[in-house]
């Protein structure tokens, strides 16, 4: 009987163990993520600086599955090539079935390849695998000898796992805010399609006119336009903004329509 009652703890105290592994793990390649990604979007659009994110806080949730998933491929025997193989095709199709999720059931396209060559229903493009597959080759050559020193840490101070807890508790916060916004937003498209307005919105686009446009409200700093543009906004507002947003989409297209055209001239 003590025999059973030992191995039966022993069973949860390994469940509660790679939990903790799967949780730190996911928390610093999410933040990481994030970072390379705000980084990258300020650097290309030179110093437009916008929350890459569909959650307000600072973490990617699809760079912290794939930084536990180069955690676990880091203890397969498999070589080097191997892994980074294995990481790409992974960390592509959960891109394209994230994309395809957003885009089916909340009308919000998160990121659009469409104009790249090779892609898939705006959603994955070689150029961006290509990233994936060099993300995964550094990420195993640096970030995860990395990885393994934070868990052992933890393991070592049980104490952390405090603060971890109070982490996820912001992001469980966060997830249900963005959820119920992105709600929001895809009834609120499902009613425009009827106007003739496009059926999928771009959804950093929107972020940035929303952040442009919450500029000129008395008592929303950056870091609230930053982060939260959709915060305090009713729903008559919002539609609104999606009017003036898309008449914005449509002019920039002329614009870029006819300079496209006189470039072609002779």
């Amino acid at each position: 009987m003590f025999g059973d009652v030992s191995k039966g703890m022993d069973i949860s105290l390994q469940i509660i163990r790679t939990l903790s592994e799967f949780l730190l793990v996911f928390s610093i390649g999410s933040g990481v993520g994030w970072w390379l990604e705000f980084s990258y979007r300020g650097i290309i659009r030179k110093g437009d600086f916008i929350n890459p994110g569909f959650l307000s806080g600072p973490y990617l949730p699809i760079y912290g599955f794939g930084a536990y998933f180069l955690y676990l491929l880091d203890g397969l025997p498999l070589s080097f090539l191997q892994k980074v193989l294995f990481f790409t095709i992974a960390a592509t199709l959960m891109e394209l079935f994230t994309g395809l999720f957003f885009v089916r059931f909340f009308k919000i396209r998160l990121w659009d390849y469409s104009m790249r060559k090779g892609n898939i229903k705006g959603q994955i493009c070689p150029l961006f695998t290509f990233y994936w597959m060099m993300a995964g080759g550094i990420g195993l050559y640096l970030i995860v000898p990395f990885l393994k020193e934070w868990v052992s840490l933890f393991s070592e101070r049980i104490h952390l796992t405090f603060f971890l807890g109070l982490y996820y508790g912001i992001i469980l916060s966060d997830v249900v805010n963005s959820f119920n916004m992105a709600t929001r937003l895809s009834s609120i498209v499902s009613g425009l399609k009827e106007k003739g307005r496009p059926l999928v919105l771009d959804y950093k686009k929107l972020r940035r006119h929303l952040r442009d446009v919450q500029s000129y409200i008395p008592g929303r700093g950056f870091l609230g336009r930053f982060l939260i543009p959709f915060n305090n906004i009713s729903r008559h507002d919002l539609e609104d903004h999606l009017d003036s947003f898309i008449v914005r989409l449509k002019e920039y297209r002329i614009i870029k329509k006819a300079a496209s055209h006189k470039e072609k001239q002779p």
